[in-house]
């Protein structure tokens, strides 16, 4: 399958014709030229930097879970949650905006996907297995059925649900790193890199942390903040200031350039409702932080104040 007219489909510009050609190529069962395409594609970064680039987001795993994704596909008012019912010859499902939309699954399972996210999943989804692809932020709860497994493939990670809510993020941080966050029930996670092969089970309030193929580490982590984003907040808890402004960027599609090393090492604390506009964020944040910002385009670089 010619790899431009894949992006053509992904961003939502084929003709009917193409889009009919592309999904009947995707729908063949073990499709591993798909599964090369979008991990490729997936592990490209976006222009955002803080000094350095901050990566934008990889595949996220998830089976009631969490993760980010950015990428074209239906448009979403922002600040509301859309409800979609689809049907299985649907392949990709996108949230192309800033606010939250709600997908339900042939299966059952409830999908609400952040701004920029984007899901995949084959025709024969359903039928013996369910199998996802995720790219970005989502939460899902997942309908049980131990006839037909539900799994999330997220840059490397496999999650695979045991009667679970959770919530998976990639590339959320700026060290790349996927949080894969178990909310309730249980879950596995686990990779197939012959370099770092693990499989662990999650019981509630724990997370996963998966870096870059080299190093995993398990936590726990604060529910609150994890899936603040589907509960219409925005919330920082002692939170480094380089996360901030990803979490900022992946919410309001913003590029952010942090212009000296020191900023990323502040930490703020707050709380602001998902309808909060970004310059009202920055205007409160250079008070309380003592920085400044210039805006240029979709770019935002963040300065010292200097006295």
């Amino acid at each position: 399958m010619n790899h431009q007219l894949l992006d053509k489909y992904f961003k939502g510009l084929c003709t009917e014709a193409e889009q009919e050609q592309v999904e009947t190529w995707i729908g063949q069962q073990d499709n591993k030229e798909l599964d090369k395409y979008l991990m490729t594609k997936w592990d490209e970064p976006t222009p955002v930097r803080k000094i350095r680039r901050i990566p934008w987001l990889r595949m996220a795993a998830a089976a009631a879970v969490l993760g980010i994704i950015g990428t074209a596909g239906f448009l979403l008012q922002q600040n509301t949650v859309q409800e979609i019912r689809h049907t299985r010859h649907m392949d990709t499902l996108s949230n192309n905006g800033p606010g939250v939309k709600l997908v339900h699954m042939p299966d059952g399972t409830s999908v609400w996907l952040n701004g920029y996210s984007m899901l995949i999943y084959n025709e024969d989804y359903n039928i013996k297995k369910r199998e996802l692809w995720l790219r970005g932020e989502a939460y899902f709860e997942v309908k049980t059925n131990d006839e037909k497994p539900f799994s999330v493939n997220t840059g490397g990670l496999i999650t695979t649900a045991l009667g679970t809510s959770f919530n998976i993020a990639s590339s959320c941080y700026t060290d790349s790193s996927i949080h894969v966050s178990l909310i309730s029930g249980k879950a596995a996670v686990s990779t197939e890199d012959t370099t770092l092969a693990f499989t662990k089970i999650l019981l509630p309030g724990k997370r996963i942390s998966y870096k870059n193929s080299k190093e995993y580490k398990e936590s726990t982590f604060a529910i609150r903040e994890a899936i603040d984003w589907k509960n219409g907040t925005l919330i920082f808890d002692n939170t480094p200031l380089d996360e901030v402004f990803a979490k900022l960027q992946r919410r309001y599609g913003q590029t952010f350039i942090l212009m000296d090393k020191t900023i990323a090492e502040k930490r703020m604390t707050a709380t602001f409702p998902l309808q909060t506009s970004l310059n009202l964020i920055l205007k409160k944040m250079s008070f309380v932080q003592r920085i400044s910002y210039s805006q240029r385009g979709d770019s935002t670089f963040v300065h010292i104040t200097k006295n």
